[in-house]
C-alpha cells in the first residue's frame, strides 16, 4: 500500500491506494453534491458557460480579461497566497473545474461504497458548507471518524497547525481500520 493524494476535482480526497482498487478514505473540506438549489445551480451554469465563451478568445485576450475582470475581483476577499494561485492558473480551466465540481453529485452511489473513512469538517468553511460536510459523513455506509477543524477552506493551508496533525491521525485511523478488517 502506498499513500497516494487523488483530487478528482470533484473532492478532495486523500485515498490509501491498495492493489484492488480504492482502499480507506479521508475526505477533507468536501460534500457529497454542491449544488441542489435553483441559485447554486444557476452559478455553476454560469461558470459553464463563461468557460465555454472563454476557448473563443485569444491567449492575450484571455490573460486580459483574468487580469482586468477576474483576478482584481476575485482576490479582494482572497489571502495573498491564494490570489498567487490563481494568477498561475488559466482561468477557463478553473471555470471549467468549477462547472464539474457543480455537476458532481454522489449521493446515488456513496451508500455503495463500504472502506474504512475519515472525514475532516471545515467549521468555518466560505466554500462547502458545514452542513453538507456533516451530511456526507453520516452517509458514508462505513463506519467514519469524523474530525472538525475550527478553519476555512482553506485550512490545510492556513491552519495547518491545526489541520496537519488531525489529517495524520485520520490517515492512521483509517489504516489501522483495513488491518482490522
Amino acid at each position: 500500500m502506498s499513500m497516494t493524494r487523488a483530487t478528482s476535482g470533484r473532492s478532495h480526497r486523500i485515498a490509501v491506494i491498495g492493489g484492488d482498487g480504492i482502499g480507506p478514505e479521508v475526505l477533507a473540506a468536501t460534500a457529497g453534491y454542491f449544488a441542489s438549489s435553483r441559485d447554486e445551480r444557476l452559478n455553476f451554469l454560469g461558470l459553464n458557460g463563461l468557460a465555454r465563451l472563454s476557448r473563443l478568445l485569444s491567449a492575450q485576450t484571455r490573460s486580459w480579461v483574468t487580469e482586468q475582470i477576474y483576478l482584481q475581483r476575485k482576490t479582494q476577499s482572497l489571502a495573498d497566497w491564494a490570489a498567487r494561485q490563481i494568477a498561475s492558473h488559466d482561468w477557463r480551466h478553473v471555470l471549467e473545474a468549477g462547472s464539474e465540481i457543480g455537476a458532481f453529485d454522489s449521493r446515488r452511489w456513496l451508500n455503495d461504497i463500504d472502506v474504512p473513512a475519515a472525514m475532516i469538517i471545515t467549521t468555518k468553511d466560505q466554500v462547502v458548507p458545514t452542513r453538507r460536510q456533516e451530511e456526507l459523513a453520516a452517509s458514508l455506509r462505513s463506519s467514519t471518524v469524523t474530525y472538525r477543524v475550527e478553519a476555512g477552506h482553506d485550512a490545510v493551508f492556513a491552519a495547518r497547525d491545526q489541520f496537519v496533525p488531525l489529517l495524520v491521525d485520520a490517515c492512521q485511523q483509517v489504516v489501522r481500520g483495513v488491518a482490522a478488517a
